[in-house]
């Protein structure tokens, strides 16, 4: 007989997830001890959110590669590495810290980050920040032996092994630079005196460092502190001694160097740029434009640079240089609060981050720029039975549509347009996308029938159209108005043929802002009273849209509504949750606390739910696994949601905000164990969040020996079964996504 060899920590796979910072996903099981334990907890207690690609948070820093493959980006709570230039960005295992600055090795190999802890006002404590090293891009992070302090910057030789930081900016306290040989394994203060030190660069030997010093000036009442000018030095060996050099006294905030440290750029805080191309011995204002530059950085040849700015927002800018700083011109990247930019070696690749929103990469030294995500005015969403393929529309905005569950994004061909609502086919071949029109002009409805490949323009009227919604096949299609052209109330049109005709509908003209779908497309519900206010009642269809009847429901400001796949489960949000469990007849007022709810969305069966609500910028979910019994406010951000949709098992979700990412959350997969007969019965969740798992073998918990598991798996009630007999040996099992 065998043994079952379970450890007992369980890594569970990420579920939401703002389109990047993924982790492996790897499943194990545990000991035979503990047999027939279920590892995890219910989805609806397990909750992760996080956002598609790029993750929103106050970032301060960013560092390249010397091939700009590898990124690594730090702000005010974790540390992101990318290997593949942004396109995606992993979470690492620092800890959460207030982090200023970040360096890399040429190689993206070895990073530096540097904390910085200020002290309050008014005899708060003094610094407390850490110096934190890793020698594998990122992977596991040690604290150095350095002093805690308030740290500014850092800054690396090409090796890693040279590193130079700096106390900075503290209100009217100054401090040394310390230096290390030996990658952070020991530090000692640098023969330059205690300053206010701002930022510091190095050569790519480390050899050649320059610093900067000055203070922006803070004001907390009743203490002013005025702006601190200073010096710029230099030195020539690796920080052992320093020269001031003869660049005029200002209030210097950032500096960059060449590869061989000849060629330095300096900003100071009035937005004049300063170059030398004698290693600092004699500088010259260059001819850029004056702005609040924040960040700058520098190809290896000294002859690329960029700058970003963070000031009013006409002046939020990026902007570049191909001759060392003699001149300047804008890129097209848009206006953003700009902290900081890095370089690859030849200057092609660059990076750059803002106090807030998505990284920003661009391939072509500053051309054009990509978000690593979009950030928009998500307006809609929709969702294929099984998760994988979701279509999303924007406010004044283009659509989008995704193939892996939300972790990439393409832009379709449609037109940008105020579109409204958006809805899928089961399989997410079939789309329809509705626009509300502005000012009192119409929107059209469109139709895709290929995934959103390519669109075509139905023949409907023209309407500021507040909803849609399709069968599962994608054949009957309804579309309710919120506004007819004029601003008076709207109709309803129904089509039979994938929108190839569409007919009006007897329900009475009204302000309509939602409407759902059984998946036979017979049995609708549209919900009513949005626009300023208005309340209005709750309308049922049993014939596919030509006759509607009111329901019982209450007037409201209902917003919009959700139903299972066979009608008779519904869920409707306006400043209450209320839930019907035989098709409209009768409804309850649930749990749900009163609140700004603006989207709502339903599994297959009608058991999970899942509401989003916006009130004054910030905003929350809760969901449901019991038809809306009770609800449950899950770990999502606190940002103004807008727009939800479910798979058909409700095990995955996709979510968007107002000038935001798209989130995403998918149940956890969880193996069980029982032993029967003389056999072992290993099982977990036939959930489209489980899609890709697959089962694997091992019989030594210290090798890397897995195999798949031979013995193929059925689906039985739901779960996903694999029937290990005669068991003998030892053997560890997990689930592994590649």
């Amino acid at each position: 007989m065998r043994t079952l060899l379970i450890p007992k920590a369980v890594e569970r796979h990420p579920v939401w997830i703002a389109a990047v910072a993924t982790r492996a996903s790897h499943l194990l099981l545990a000991p035979a001890a503990w047999v027939g334990l279920l590892l995890g907890s219910s989805p609806t207690f397990a909750q992760d959110w996080r956002p598609m690609t790029s993750p929103i948070q106050p970032w301060a820093a960013i560092a390249s590669s010397a091939d700009g493959t590898r990124l690594v980006a730090v702000g005010n709570y974790l540390i992101y590495i990318s290997t593949n230039s942004g396109a995606t960005w992993t979470a690492t295992a620092a800890p959460s810290n207030a982090w200023a600055s970040v360096a890399s090795s040429a190689d993206g190999i070895r990073l530096t980050a540097v904390v910085d802890n200020p002290p309050g006002y008014l005899g708060s404590p003094p610094e407390s920040g850490a110096i934190f090293t890793s020698t594998n891009s990122g992977a596991t992070w040690t604290q150095a032996n350095a002093p805690t302090n308030g740290w500014q910057a850092v800054a690396s030789s090409a090796d890693g092994t040279r590193l130079v930081a700096l106390v900075g900016e503290s209100v009217d306290r100054s401090g040394p630079i310390y230096i290390s040989a030996d990658s952070g394994g020991t530090w000692t203060v640098a023969g330059a005196p205690a300053n206010v030190w701002q930022s510091v660069a190095s050569s790519a030997d480390g050899t050649r460092l320059v610093a900067v010093v000055g203070a922006r000036g803070k004001s907390s009442a009743p203490i002013i502190f005025a702006p601190i000018a200073g010096p710029l030095y230099t030195s020539a060996n690796s920080g052992t001694t320093w020269t001031k050099t003869n660049a005029p006294s200002n209030v210097w905030q950032l500096v960059a160097s060449s590869a061989d440290g000849t060629r330095l750029m300096a900003v100071a805080l009035g937005g004049q740029i300063y170059t030398t191309v004698d290693s600092g011995t004699t500088w010259a204002l260059a001819n850029a434009p004056t702005n609040t530059w924040v960040s700058v950085a520098s190809s290896a040849d000294g002859t690329k640079l960029v700058a970003v700015a963070s000031g009013n927002y006409d002046a939020r800018s990026v902007c570049i240089s191909t001759n060392s700083g003699a001149t300047w011109s804008e890129t097209s990247a848009p206006a953003d609060a700009w902290m900081s930019v890095a370089s690859s070696a030849d200057g092609a690749k660059l990076a750059a981050v803002g106090a807030s929103g998505p990284i920003y990469t661009s391939a072509d030294s500053g051309t054009t720029w990509t978000p690593s995500v979009p950030t928009e005015y998500w307006q809609s969403i929709a969702s294929s039975a099984d998760g994988t393929k979701l279509v999303a529309g924007v406010f004044a905005g283009p659509i989008y549509t995704s193939t892996n569950s939300g972790v990439t994004w393409t832009k379709t061909s449609l037109p940008i347009n105020y579109w409204q609502s958006v809805a899928s086919s089961a399989d997410g071949t079939r789309l329809v996308a509705a626009a509300g029109g502005s000012s009192g002009n119409p929107g059209p409805i469109c139709i895709s029938t290929n995934s959103g490949l390519t669109w075509t323009q139905t023949s409907t009227p023209g309407n500021m159209w507040g909803g849609v919604a399709a069968s599962g096949d994608g054949t009957k299609l309804v579309a309710v108005a919120v506004m007819a052209p004029g601003y008076g109330p709207g109709p309803i049109y129904a089509s039979s043929n994938s929108g190839a005709t569409w007919i009006p509908s007897s329900a009475p003209a009204n302000y309509w802002s939602s409407v759902a779908s059984s998946v036979d497309g017979e049995k609708l519900v549209a919900v009513s009273g949005r626009p300023w206010g208005f309340a209005g009642l709750i309308y049922r269809s049993t014939d596919g849209g030509l006759t509607w009847t009111p329901t019982t429901a209450p007037s409201n400001m209902w917003t919009s509504i959700a139903s299972s796949a066979d009608g008779a489960k519904l869920v409707a949000v306006g400043n209450h949750i209320y839930t019907s469990a035989d098709s409209g007849a009768t409804w309850t007022l649930t749990s749900a606390p009163t609140s700004s709810w603006l989207s709502v969305a339903s599994s297959a069966d009608g058991s999970k739910l899942i509401a989003v609500a916006e009130s004054y910028g910030t905003g929350s979910i809760y969901t449901s696994t019991d038809s809306g019994a009770t609800w449950l406010l899950n770990s999502a951000p606190s940002i103004p949601w807008n727009c939800v949709a479910s798979s058909a098992d409700g095990s995955k979700d996709a979510a968007g905000a107002i000038g935001g990412l798209t989130y995403t959350w998918q149940a956890m997969t969880c193996l069980t164990l029982l032993c029967s007969g003389g056999a072992v019965i290993i099982s977990w969740p036939a959930l489209s969040s489980a899609d890709g798992f697959r089962l694997q073998q091992n019989s030594d918990l210290t090798t890397t020996n897995w195999v798949d598991e031979p013995t193929p798996s059925t689906l039985t009630n739901g779960q996903n079964r694999v029937i290990v007999s005669p068991p003998s040996g030892n053997c560890l099992y997990r689930l592994v996504k590649p």
